[in-house]
């Protein structure tokens, strides 16, 4: 049995916590002297009203029996204790004296313990009034901070949104209860981008990241494409894991960015298919001319030997140069030859590309039911002569294969070789693959870039036959 005390601590003004002491209540007796082997003359007795009873209970152990008429009491109103103390001798009233001294002194000793303590509730309770008011003051200004955000916020927990603002709302066209009870991140998310969601997603409930940034294709609720740029950070929220989230429509920028490249690409073709024109029509015509010139020349000149033979040379020489303007021609305005089907451009492409046969390449296009656009046709083109470009260059491979097909409303071009490969996950995409990646966003395509160190390179892209 023991005697517990419990105080609140401050540490510099500010409630830090409570203390517990626990005394047994023999070490209590024998300190405060109260048993009868210590003290002869005096018996004395610990009481205290049980509170579930209503009966008086008495600790100390000692066996002498006396009155309580003939015993003097000390009252402790904290917690409805007794002291008696009465004459074990029947000694004088006069002996008493010491013992009534230490009595009042412990009845002082524990009545200021009891005010101390009967005042703390008080103090408690008004220094907890204050933190509640102000961190509902904090809640408040952070609401507030939050719902009028011009980015949205949300937050996910067990996949399911528990928290969004109206900014998230108005981007997404959902409205709060639907986000909250019906919606999905599937729902909104393009299939593009689902699974790259989701592992990131995977990552950050696993803790492996704490903050992760990303920019996916979202949907809305009426079915349109949007662009978001996303970060998402691990939280704990009612103690359990949970994501928040911001969301910036970037849609606007996006689609800037696509008018302005295009442009780009526009006048760049444009360009292209000038400089293309004048050497099919002028240059090319002139060349011609000439080579037929000098051949008539050939035939009048006395010195038939000498003269033949010079014109000879010159005859190989522009023919040479008729040869290679017609190779440059194709490169810069495939276009320009309408009435080429995009396989024979491709196959036209590899043959000037590939004129030493450094390389194997096989070509394989299947037939597309419906026409396919010139801006279409072009992309692929591009796409595949930057590719083979950088086969060329980097690959040191011996073999491409290359496919072209359509799947689910989408042409898919790949181009594969069995070159030196490079590490996909380490490695910065050169200016090659980057001008890949630029052209097939600006045809709201897909490209997937796999490769190894040792196991070649793939190229994989997918462009919608339809754009919009």
């Amino acid at each position: 049995m023991a005697i517990v005390g419990r105080l609140p601590i401050f540490i510099d003004h500010k409630f830090w916590g409570f203390s517990a002491v626990l005394i047994k209540l023999s070490t209590f007796i024998n300190a405060a002297e109260l048993h009868s082997t210590q003290n002869k003359d005096f018996v004395f007795q610990l009481s205290k009203i049980n509170p579930n009873s209503g009966e008086e209970e008495f600790f100390l152990p000692d066996s002498l029996i006396f009155d309580k008429s003939e015993a003097v009491i000390n009252e402790v109103p904290e917690g409805n204790w007794k002291i008696y103390v009465t004459s074990a001798r029947n000694r004088l009233p006069a002996v008493l004296i010491p013992v009534l001294v230490l009595s009042l002194l412990f009845a002082i000793t524990v009545g200021v313990l009891a005010w101390d303590i009967s005042r703390q509730p008080y103090v408690l309770k008004k220094l907890v009034n204050e933190k509640t008011m102000l961190l509902s003051k904090s809640e408040e200004t952070f609401r507030i901070l939050v719902e009028q955000n011009l980015v949205g916020v949300f937050i996910l927990q067990d996949g399911k949104f528990i928290y969004t603002n109206p900014e998230f709302e108005k981007n997404t066209g959902y409205s709060k209860a639907e986000l909250l009870n019906t919606v999905s991140i599937e729902d909104l998310v393009h299939r593009d981008d689902l699974e790259k969601v989701k592992a990131i997603y995977l990552l950050l409930d696993k803790g492996e990241h704490a903050t992760s940034r990303y920019i996916i294709k979202g949907i809305r609720r009426n079915k349109s494409i949007m662009h978001q740029e996303v970060i998402v950070s691990a939280i704990i929220y009612n103690n359990k894991p949970a994501l928040i989230g911001t969301a910036i429509d970037i849609t606007s920028q996006i689609e800037e960015d696509k008018r302005i490249n295009k442009a780009v690409t526009d006048a760049q073709e444009g360009e292209r298919m000038q400089l293309g024109m004048e050497l099919h029509d002028n240059v090319n015509q002139i060349l011609a001319a000439s080579l037929l010139n000098l051949t008539y020349a050939s035939l009048n000149i006395q010195d038939q030997k000498l003269a033949t033979s010079v014109i000879e040379q010159v005859k190989a020489n522009l023919q040479e140069v008729i040869n290679e303007i017609r190779q440059l021609s194709h490169k810069l305005t495939p276009t320009a030859y309408s009435s080429a089907s995009l396989e024979e451009m491709i196959r036209i492409l590899v043959n000037n590309m590939n004129s030493s046969n450094q390389l194997k390449v096989s070509v394989l296009v299947d037939e597309v039911d419906e026409p396919i656009s010139n801006e279409l046709q072009l992309t692929i083109y591009r796409i595949l002569q930057e590719q083979m470009n950088n086969i060329l260059k980097h690959a040191n491979a011996s073999a491409v294969a290359i496919t072209v097909q359509k799947q689910n409303e989408h042409i898919v071009m790949v181009i594969k070789d069995d070159g030196v490969g490079f590490d996909a996950s380490v490695k910065k995409y050169g200016i090659g693959l980057e001008n890949i990646n630029r052209r097939v966003r600006l045809m709201d395509g897909v490209v997937k870039i796999s490769s190894s160190p040792g196991q070649g390179c793939e190229v994989n892209v997918q462009i919608p036959l339809k754009q919009g």
